[in-house]
């Protein structure tokens, strides 16, 4: 059986809210809930954060869940 993974990709260079996905709703990053909804679908054998700053690598350990860190280049909208 193939193994199913989540990827979450979460940039930190939102250009409407800075630092959108470290913003907290009810005490709960919004990267977090991310990961606590994939978790919930009980489908996934692995979950992935796919990001730039290692502060999401942080949030992933603290989750139990892997971390991707890719090249700063990726992380910006301008498509080059």
């Amino acid at each position: 059986m193939p193994t199913v993974i989540a990827m979450i990709p979460a940039r930190m260079g939102s250009q409407r809210l800075k630092h959108k996905n470290l913003r907290e709703l009810a005490a709960v990053p919004l990267i977090t809930r991310a990961i606590l909804k994939c978790r919930a679908a009980k489908v996934l054998d692995e979950i992935w954060v796919n990001s730039e700053p290692p502060a999401f690598g942080d949030i992933a350990a603290s989750e139990g869940v892997r971390f991707h860190q890719r090249p700063e280049a990726l992380g910006n909208n301008r498509g080059d």
